[in-house]
């Protein structure tokens, strides 16, 4: 999958513009082994046709945050997968996740 539109908080919070996040930004702010965790989720979720819901962390530049990803495909009239859709949420907005070291 491709990310191709972020919200200006996200991109804020993340300190990316939309055009890098276009090319590959999730693995400039997805925490390293969250992303291995939802790419092979995404994968499986590819695979059997199903959405799936997450937790994950992204860095910021202010630090960490737990987001809740809900992601589900799209259908086509025949009920072939035509694409995906990732919605996420701050976990909880007001308690950052501490930055570690």
């Amino acid at each position: 999958g491709q990310i191709v539109f972020g919200n200006s908080r996200l991109l804020e919070f993340v300190g990316i513009a939309n055009d890098e996040l276009q090319t590959g930004g999730e693995k400039l702010f997805f925490d390293k082994q969250d992303l291995r965790f939802f790419q092979t989720k995404f994968e499986d979720a590819r695979s059997l046709r199903i959405g799936f819901d997450v937790e994950i962390k992204l860095c910021g530049v202010e630090g960490e945050r737990a987001c809740l990803i809900k992601v589900i495909p799209l259908r086509g009239r025949e009920g072939r997968v035509s694409g995906w859709v990732a919605v996420g949420v701050e976990s909880d907005s007001s308690h950052p996740l501490p930055v570690p070291g």
